[in-house]
């Protein structure tokens, strides 16, 4: 499948670095839709290689939301955290989250990351920043998202927004809404708003790799 070409293609060059395994919240779906370039602003920092994998990429990702109990890290999500290492350098990543532990969440069947990046920090939203709009530029035959695509990513939160791979054309909305309630702007809903970490749900094509 594409996804696994994709996989091989973009991570050959990845080196798996030391990392802790921290856990945070899931994300859940919003309305409000926010500008994809308010949102992503340009980055100083290098985004990984871009292979040419020609003008045929994968069909718009549906919603799988996790429904086993199976938090073994699967090969797809290793496989994406070991790229972000291999560009970004030394990187907290958590995968695994125990099936007891709170409500639905593909952590809970090892296929979503959670990165963790702080928003308040310049050089870590930085990453950020590269990094998504790598994964979500259009290619150069005009396929949406190209790489998040391939990856078979589902969905992504970070800092206050979701992005959905089954939905590409809404762009990114806000986060329960993390961009709307004044409320939601204090310190503690840090984790909740996605403002210290970067959520990213692969499909079961993408984990698997």
């Amino acid at each position: 499948p594409l996804v696994a070409l994709a996989c091989a293609a973009v991570a050959a060059a990845a080196l798996p670095l030391a990392a802790t395994l921290p856990q945070s919240s899931a994300t859940a779906p919003t309305v409000a839709a926010v500008a994809p370039a308010a949102f992503l602003a340009p980055s100083a920092k290098k985004p990984p290689a871009t292979p040419d994998l020609g003008p045929t990429i994968d069909a718009e990702a549906d919603y799988q939301g996790q429904d086993l109990c199976s938090p073994k890290a699967k090969a797809g999500a290793k496989k994406l955290a070991d790229l972000i290492r291999a560009t970004y350098g030394t990187a907290s990543i958590g995968i695994s989250r125990a099936c007891s532990s709170g409500g639905q969440s593909e952590h809970k069947e090892g296929r979503a990351l959670d990165w963790m990046l702080n928003v308040k920090k310049k050089g870590q939203k930085a990453k950020a920043d590269s990094f998504l709009t790598w994964l979500l530029a259009n290619d150069k035959y005009g396929n949406p998202a190209a790489m998040a695509a391939r990856l078979g990513v589902m969905y992504i939160g970070w800092n206050n927004k979701f992005w959905r791979g089954y939905d590409v054309g809404r762009g990114w909305t806000d986060l329960k809404g993390c961009s709307t309630d004044p409320a939601k702007k204090k310190a503690g809903y840090d984790t909740y708003c996605h403002r210290n970490h970067i959520h990213i749900s692969l499909t079961w094509e993408g984990a698997s790799a």
